[in-house]
């Protein structure tokens, strides 16, 4: 005549189950903190000290690639132009009134020619700068987020932010896991929001 223990199969039992639970993959669930990023987007910055003398744009707009969003303006700059403007033509009389003479100051020509150069590079300067105070869209998207603050007329600093485009339609999600869980997330695994 066999008799069972009942604390044997109480033990045998709780024994199985934790070697299913430790060998079989159970579904679980953790939650992480997350936000929704867009995958490609342009961050408005000022590339100088200016003032805002034209705005296309606001919040919610929408753009394409190529489009103006802005034009800045910097006295300074526009003096720095005209300066050389100056220059220039100062250099390129002195330059004829040079040819115009005698053999020992046409020697002072290569000089001035020298001089010139140098003018003509700083003038070519300031001008690609100028042409930079036309800010254009670098994507094609929704204005999500603009500084409503800022008006024509506004002084701005160099690297300030003014806003965000983006195409909203495609974002990407981005979260945090941390470290004692990162070897329970796998790639293309089903995540619920």
């Amino acid at each position: 005549y066999f008799t069972i223990n009942p604390r044997l199969i109480v033990t045998s039992i709780i024994v199985t189950a934790l070697l299913a639970w430790a060998l079989i993959p159970l579904p679980h669930t953790q939650k992480f903190t997350a936000v929704t990023v867009p995958i490609e987007e342009q961050i408005i910055y000022i590339p100088r000290d200016a003032q805002i003398s034209e705005l296309y744009i606001k919040r919610g707009a929408e753009v394409v690639t190529g489009q103006p969003l802005l034009r800045l303006h910097s006295e300074e700059l526009e003096n720095g132009i005209k300066s050389a403007e100056v220059d220039k033509r100062i250099l390129y009389t002195e330059i004829d009134i040079l040819g115009s003479t005698t053999d020992e100051n046409r020697a002072l020509i290569p000089e001035k020619m020298a001089e010139l150069a140098s003018v003509e590079e700083i003038y070519q300067g300031l001008l690609e700068q100028r042409r930079q105070n036309l800010i254009f869209a670098n994507t094609s998207g929704s204005v999500y987020h603009w500084d409503d603050g800022t008006q024509i007329g506004q002084y701005v600093a160099k690297d300030q932010v003014l806003g965000k485009i983006a195409d909203i339609s495609v974002m990407k999600v981005e979260c945090f896991v941390p470290e004692k869980y990162i070897d329970g997330v796998t790639l293309n695994q089903k995540a619920s929001f």
